[in-house]
């Protein structure tokens, strides 16, 4: 929220003290989930997503665990899908299934073979 124009802010967010609550209408269009990301076929049952956002999580795995997560993300985004991942974490080295995106504060990734 740091980065988002006040503008945003007031328009899709109601506040209560530092807390921030999306507005009811926008929520009913997006599926929060919480996966265990070391189960596969648990994660998979829920279909296909447009964006996931994984931000200052990957950096408690090792190389091993990393690519295996990258490669489950890969496969559950559709094909324009969109990867959100913290300023602390990279895909360098640990996939070429992505193409690295400007973006605030952190890194953005498309998947590859995605129309513009």
């Amino acid at each position: 929220m740091r980065t988002t124009p006040p503008s945003v802010v007031d328009k899709y967010f109601a506040t209560e003290g530092q807390a921030y609550e999306l507005d009811p209408t926008i929520r009913q269009m997006v599926t929060f989930e919480k996966h265990n990301l070391n189960d596969r076929m648990g994660a998979k049952r829920h279909g296909v997503f447009d964006v996931i956002f994984c931000r200052n999580v990957m950096i408690y795995f090792d190389e091993g665990m990393k690519k295996k997560v990258v490669s489950l993300f890969h496969e559950m985004l559709s094909d324009d899908g969109w990867l959100f991942i913290g300023q602390p974490e990279t895909l360098r080295g640990i996939s070429e299934d992505f193409e690295v995106q400007p973006y605030p504060e952190g890194f953005c990734y498309r998947k590859l073979g995605a129309e513009s």
